[in-house]
Formats: C-alpha cells, structure tokens, sequence
C-alpha cells in the first residue's frame, strides 16, 4: 500500500487474519475502520462514508458481493475503494472474475496464511503476475515451504496433491511440534495447545 490508505476491518480480531491486519495498518501509519460484525448493506455504506481504499475480507464476503449486488442497485459510491485481499480460504477464478465484474476499478487478489504463522505465508503480487490466476501468491520474505505426501511426508514435484509444511521465524513453536506428531504413522490427528 502506498501513501496514507483507509483500511476497513470487520474481521475478528482473536483471529490471526483480524488481529494481524489491524496492528500492522496502525503500524504503518493508516487509518483503521473497526465494523463489529460483518453485514454487506453496513460494510457498502462504510466504504462510502469513510472513503476506504482497502478491504481485507474472507471469501464468504465474496459470495456475499456476488449474491446480493444486483438488489444494492449501486446505492452505494465505492470509486475510493483500491484493493480487496481475501485470505482465510482460497477464491475460485469464478467468483473472482464475477466480483472483478462488479468492481472492475478494484484490484482482487488472494493471501494464505494461519493463525500459527502469525500472519501471511503468501501473498499475489496485484502488480505481476497473471490476475485472476486462483493462486496464493508467492511466499512472503523468511518463510520457506515444500509439499509433502502425507503417506510418507517425502517432497513431492510440482502439480501433486499434498500436504504443505512451512517454517521461518513467524512460525510459532507449536504448529512445528503439531506438524512433527502429524509425520508420526500412528497418529491420525493432534492440536497443540501453548
């Protein structure tokens, strides 16, 4: 983001995605629009009233922006709107082209990351790249990551199914040992509480 940006948040901030976005906007100096609960009509007039450039949403938002536009009957002046990044779960190209669509000025483009990685693993380049590709993104500085059967946790070659593992200096000590007793053949599943 360049310059001063208004950033809107209706996530929850005991999330790692909420909790995150919002210490590193105020981090940087931006202005932060809290919503306390997510609600399309609520979340439309925001944009318009406090002129956001930036919304940080979760793909059933998404579904939400396709589903119901056409009864907003454009009510509401979004121009001030910038970027969308949807994280939590990965978008369909379907549902990215209908919402590009809809916001043809917005750029859409996707995030993953986890709670235990204290923030993003990955993140699309809006300015590179392919848009609309379906993808992640490349890998955010520090973190590194391979695919792994999860039969016999060997690296797999590109374009096979299987398990990602990551690891960098944001991984919190407790994803690593749950992913170490996951590699275990008789263990079928664990969660790991610090």
């Amino acid at each position: 983001m360049e310059g001063r940006s208004v950033c809107l948040c209706f996530l929850p901030m005991f999330h790692g995605f909420g909790s995150v976005l919002t210490l590193a906007q105020l981090r940087r100096g931006n202005v932060l629009v809290s919503m306390a609960k997510f609600g399309l009509d609520k979340v439309l007039g925001a944009i318009e009233k406090y002129k956001v450039t930036h919304m940080f949403v979760e793909p059933p938002v998404m579904v939400s922006l396709a589903k119901q536009w056409q009864m907003m009957n454009n009510k509401y002046d979004l121009s001030s709107l910038k970027q969308i990044i949807s994280s939590a779960a990965s978008l369909s190209r379907d549902l990215i082209e209908i919402c590009a669509h809809i916001l043809p000025h917005v750029q859409i483009f996707q995030a993953y990351g986890m709670t235990e990685a204290c923030g993003n693993i990955s993140m699309e380049n809006p300015k590179g790249g392919p848009p609309f590709s379906g993808s992640t993104g490349t890998l955010m500085p520090l973190i590194q990551s391979k695919i792994v059967s999860v039969t016999t946790m060997n690296p797999l070659p590109p374009n096979q199914m299987g398990e990602i593992c990551i690891r960098g200096p944001t991984i919190t000590l407790a994803a690593e040992l749950e992913g170490l007793l996951l590699s275990h053949p008789d263990v079928v599943d664990a969660v790991v509480i610090p």
